[in-house]
């Protein structure tokens, strides 16, 4: 009877799906997502054939699984090499938002930052009020914002738009991410009763939540997702 399954033989198999989802989920945060699946085959692919090909039971029944496993990897390669390499339909995608691209640098460029001065300063306290809100909520993160009026007087505001990024957005869980729109949309509608007021936030790499509050009457829409905001 053939025992066709090893300790070492379902670690590698382990590491090399591990290494696929890794090389998967870098390329798309690198801004490479169009050859994501490639690259997630290739990793997949090569960690499997180099793990797997210095089998040390090689010549015992066990060492049975291996074959399969080699094999796989070899069909690995060669899909991610044809996704890699064959030109493949380009699928639609929203242009970038220079504004946004903008916005992103500052935040993780400065702590708190605003389209002017006095935005900068309210910048500046709504980073607190949100380090203070981190901190009730038993979570310890980076926290960096940004504020765009679209007036200089505080009076005039029409739109305010807050953009917040926080290092631990993915310890906050979905109603976790609520609140912290909540109280964002709390303290902007404070400073300009009667803008249209709207935030989002972020995690060190992708947006997570956004909200709108577009008057005071109106309840404000809070969607969770990974969807840049176009405010």
């Amino acid at each position: 009877m053939f025992i066709i399954g090893t300790t070492r033989g379902f670690m590698v198999a382990f590491v090399s799906v591990a290494a696929g989802g890794l090389g998967l989920f870098a390329a798309g945060a690198l801004g490479a997502s169009s050859r994501a699946v490639a690259i997630g085959l290739l990793a997949m692919g090569a960690t499997g054939w180099l793990l797997g090909k210095h089998e040390p039971e090689r010549g015992k029944a066990c060492s049975l699984f291996f074959i399969p496993l080699r094999l796989g990897a070899l069909v690995s390669l060669a899909a991610g090499g044809l996704f890699l390499f064959v030109p493949m339909k380009d699928t639609p995608s929203q242009p970038k938002d220079p504004k946004l691209d903008a916005i992103e640098t500052r935040l993780r460029s400065e702590t708190a930052s605003g389209s002017g001065g006095v935005a900068a300063e309210k910048a500046a306290s709504y980073q607190r009020a949100i380090l203070g809100f981190e901190k009730i909520s038993g979570i310890d993160g980076k926290v960096a914002v940004h504020l765009d009026l679209d007036a200089t007087d505080v009076k005039g505001v029409k739109k305010a738009s807050l953009y917040v990024q926080t290092s631990s957005l993915k310890k906050y869980g979905d109603e976790g991410k609520k609140g912290l729109m909540s109280v964002c949309l709390k303290m902007l509608r404070a400073d300009f009763p009667q803008a249209s007021c709207h935030v989002a936030a972020r995690g060190p790499f992708l947006w997570g939540v956004q909200a709108s509050s577009p008057s005071p009457e109106a309840a404000p829409v809070i969607q969770v997702g990974s969807d840049a905001p176009r405010f």
